[in-house]
C-alpha cells in the first residue's frame, strides 16, 4: 500500500520518543480534554457511572498483568500533558458514541478512508484544529485521525504503510456488562494492532 505523505493539515507530534510525542499531543488538546472529563465528572447517567467503571478496571488489569506497558507508558503520557490522571483518561476511551460511520473504500489505485459524524449539530464539539496526527519511531511513521478528547490511534481509524486500523464499536446490550472481571476495551485492542507490524497485525 501507497500512501501520499505530502497530506496537508497533519500534525507532526514533537518530541524524540515516543511518550515524549503522546505528552505533546496531550499538552495541545489539553482545554478540550479537560471539559470532556469535566463533563463525565459531573454526569448523574447511569449508564456513564458504568462505562467509567469499567474504563478503571481496565486499568487496573492492564497493570496488574502487566501487559501492553507500551501503551500504558503512551496514555500516562497523554494524560500528564492534558493535566489529567490516567484513570480519567482511561474514563474518554470508554465513553463511546453510537453516531459515527468509518467507511474504507478500495479502488484500483488505493484506500480512502471516510469518516461521517452524527451526534454533534457542530463537530467542532469534538474536532478542532489538527485533525490527523502524525507520530515517528525509530524511523516509522503512524498517523491517526483524531478527536480532540480521545487520545490518538485509540479509535477512528489510523495508518501506516502496509496497515490501516478501523474501529467503530456499539453496546447492543448493556446489561451485566459491569460485572465482567477482566475488562478490555475496543480502543485499546485498536491501538494495540496499530502500533503492530503488519506481519504482526496478521497473525
Amino acid at each position: 500500500m501507497q500512501y501520499n505523505t505530502y497530506m496537508s493539515n497533519i500534525y507532526q507530534a514533537k518530541g524524540e520518543t515516543l511518550t515524549e510525542q503522546y505528552f505533546d499531543v496531550g499538552a495541545l488538546f489539553g482545554e478540550s480534554i479537560r471539559n470532556a472529563v469535566n463533563v463525565i465528572s459531573q454526569s448523574r447517567s447511569k449508564k456513564v457511572k458504568i462505562r467509567k467503571m469499567l474504563a478503571e478496571k481496565t486499568l487496573v488489569n492492564l497493570r496488574r498483568k502487566n501487559v501492553a506497558s507500551e501503551f500504558l507508558a503512551c496514555i500516562d503520557a497523554w494524560a500528564k500533558g492534558a493535566q489529567i490522571t490516567t484513570a480519567q483518561a482511561m474514563w474518554l476511551m470508554a465513553d463511546n458514541l453510537s453516531g459515527c460511520q468509518t467507511i474504507i473504500a478500495r479502488y484500483k489505485t488505493g484506500i480512502a478512508l471516510l469518516h461521517t459524524e452524527e451526534d454533534f449539530e457542530n463537530i467542532s464539539f469534538r474536532m478542532t484544529g489538527e485533525k490527523i496526527i502524525s507520530f515517528s519511531d525509530n524511523g516509522e511513521f503512524s498517523r491517526c485521525l483524531v478527536y480532540n478528547d480521545l487520545m490518538p490511534g485509540a479509535g477512528l481509524y489510523g495508518w501506516k504503510e502496509d496497515l490501516i486500523v478501523a474501529v467503530d464499536t456499539l453496546y447492543l446490550k448493556e446489561d451485566g456488562i459491569e460485572k465482567i472481571e477482566n475488562p478490555i476495551l475496543a480502543n485499546v485492542v485498536a491501538w494495540m494492532i496499530w502500533r503492530m507490524t503488519p506481519k504482526e497485525a496478521n497473525q
